[in-house]
């Protein structure tokens, strides 16, 4: 990979401090619970407007990421400036400010659409500051950096919201920390790809394998929204007439922690390219499939416990953290826009589970009555047990054709090292010379190995059409037309190497 070892350092840490306090941000009731009830009256529809327009950002990122994503790679200041803007509004929303009566309504809907917009571009910086890791650092390095801030986020999550709380600042200074991590962190623009190679999202290969995470945890909102609907859940609670997160338990935060570290395991080993690939596939489909079997848990403890009552226990978070991942690996496999997956698989997917659950499905569970209160039980166990299937329908899919194997290619046999090290490095003083891109390099030295576009873009997580478009950058900067004037090349320096070493 390249960069430096202190650039990857502090890469790195840049990842890990500004998701660890924006991972808050992406819980069920945390905007519930530390603003938007300080409205007052008004609370109801400020969080409805804030959810609304997380949506259409998401939607609005997902069709122009390209024009997006080079905005704010241009404009590094734009984070630093939401950093900045989300404390003024953060700190209006928590009550530090006490306007007039008559200017109250003006300046409480100004604070919730600029705590919205910010709240998008700074979500959209950390998702770009993720791919850069991954593209200089390594894929699981990537994967590794979310499983850990996911740990850190949760334990920086609130507990108490009450006016005299610290934790009651969370919402303020965490966008303020992402932010700034953002805007700090080390750029390379050199290392990373254009925009313009991005391939198609409805034309990546296994769509419908990594959609399944996303799947179940729609289906999973469902027993969520009925909980919330019934007050099943322990969500929220009322303390001296404020709505406050209800006492942790426990069960679901170990849980939840063993779940994250199960997938942090799993990336950390499967950064060790020394290891057999077979190995690091196993792996990582066993730590799978213990994480979700950690789901499974709850879903038994209420199957135990049906037609009395539910156990309250919400995996969303898990959930959450696992379809996070699961992105992650899709957009690096297929060579997507990260704001167009990012943005459609999880933004949007939160967003709108949130819409469904606390604005459209109490007042419509309300309006069907008797109905839906007989009908609630069935209806959460139901979605449970589907949530439940389709993870492990998931497993079975990785376990299929070459999903994993896109992932982990095979390792060169030790006889092949030296012969490997000395082309690479032909190809790496080649593309120096000619000004060929890291990526390029790599797609060089497969050229000159005799690969197809199809196996070079297998090898390198890239798909078939982008393996092609670095080739035909790779053909105009040589000044040559065809693989076999590549290989020719390269073996006319290998050549020339050796007698020069004589």
């Amino acid at each position: 990979m390249v960069g430096s070892k202190s650039y990857k350092s502090a890469l790195t840490i840049a990842n890990f401090v500004g998701f660890s306090f924006l991972w808050p941000y992406y819980q069920r009731a945390f905007y519930r619970v530390t603003l938007f009830y300080r409205l007052g009256e008004g609370a109801e529809a400020g969080y409805g407007l804030f959810l609304v327009l997380l949506l259409a950002g998401c939607v609005v990122a997902a069709v122009k990421y390209r024009a997006i994503e080079a905005l704010l790679d241009r404009e590094p200041i734009l984070f630093a400036g939401a950093a900045v803007f989300s404390l003024m509004t953060g700190s209006y929303l928590m009550g530090v400010v006490m306007p007039s009566a008559e200017a109250a309504p003006v300046l409480s809907l100004l604070a919730v659409v600029g705590y919205a917009v910010t709240f998008l571009i700074i979500s959209a910086g950390a998702v770009l500051m993720l791919m850069r890791l991954v593209y200089t650092v390594g894929l699981f390095q990537g994967a590794a950096v979310l499983s850990a801030s996911s740990m850190m986020g949760k334990v920086l999550s609130p507990v108490t919201a009450t006016s005299d709380s610290l934790f009651g600042f969370v919402p303020v200074v965490g966008l303020l920390v992402a932010g700034l991590s953002v805007a700090l962190s080390p750029r390379a623009p050199s290392t990373v790809e254009a925009t313009s190679s991005y391939d198609r999202l409805t034309k990546a290969p296994y769509l419908k394998t990594w959609l399944l995470p996303l799947s179940a945890y729609f289906v999973l909102s469902v027993s969520h929204a009925f909980r919330y609907a019934f007050d099943m859940t322990n969500e929220v609670s009322a303390v001296g007439g404020e709505i406050v997160p209800a006492a942790v338990s426990h069960f679901p935060v170990i849980s939840y922690f063993t779940f994250a570290g199960l997938l942090l395991v799993a990336s950390a080993h499967s950064t060790r390219g020394n290891i057999p690939s077979w190995n690091r596939s196993a792996f990582w489909v066993a730590a799978l499939g213990v994480a979700v079997g950690l789901l499974a848990t709850p879903v038994l403890m209420s199957l135990a416990e049906f037609g009395d009552d539910l156990v309250t226990f919400d995996a969303g978070l898990s959930l959450t953290l696992l379809l996070a991942v699961c992105i992650l690996l899709f957009t690096y496999q297929n060579r997507l826009s990260p704001l167009q997956t990012f943005g459609v698989f999880l933004c949007s997917a939160l967003v709108v589970e949130k819409i469904v659950t606390y604005l459209l499905c109490p007042p419509l569970l309300a309006s069907i009555g008797q109905t839906a209160a007989t009908g609630v039980y069935p209806t959460i166990m139901i979605s449970e047990l589907a949530t439940l299937i389709m993870l492990f329908l998931f497993l079975a899919r990785l376990c299929q054709g070459n999903v994993l194997a896109l992932l982990f290619p095979a390792s060169a046999s030790p006889s092949a090292d030296g012969e490997r090290d000395r082309r690479r490095t032909v190809c790496a003083t080649i593309g120096k010379e000619a000004g060929l891109s890291d990526r390029e390099v790599d797609v060089l030295y497969y050229l000159s190995c005799g690969y197809s576009a199809k196996r070079t873009g297998e090898t390198l997580f890239i798909s078939e059409r982008t393996a092609q478009t670095h080739t035909q950058n790779i053909y105009r900067k040589l000044g040559v037309h065809n693989r076999q004037a590549i290989i020719d090349l390269i073996e006319d320096v290998e050549r020339d190497r050796r007698e020069g070493g004589k």
